[in-house]
């Protein structure tokens, strides 16, 4: 499925948190079956433009996802189908 008006952004300084995070959001993207590309912010910077606490954090249409922690796939897929209110 073609998400063109859909974003997703990570947000972290390439800590292995921040890499795993990576890993289970390329699975949920492709489990989903969605066209998203993912928007990497490792600048600490343009990270405390977005007033998160913790990294990494995710963002879907600029809504906070998950912030400080590594979710599973699992999760992932369930708060993007909430987001996108896949049936």
């Amino acid at each position: 499925m073609k998400s063109e008006e859909n974003r997703i952004i990570l947000l972290g300084v390439g800590c292995r948190k921040t890499k795993l995070l990576e890993q289970n959001l390329k699975e949920a993207i492709h489990n989903l079956a969605l066209d998203l590309p993912i928007q990497i912010i490792d600048d600490v910077e343009l990270i405390l433009d977005f007033a998160i606490q913790k990294t990494p954090a995710l963002l879907y249409n600029d809504q906070l996802l998950f912030e400080g922690l590594v979710p599973s796939i699992l999760e992932i897929e369930s708060k993007i189908k909430c987001c996108n209110n896949f049936q």
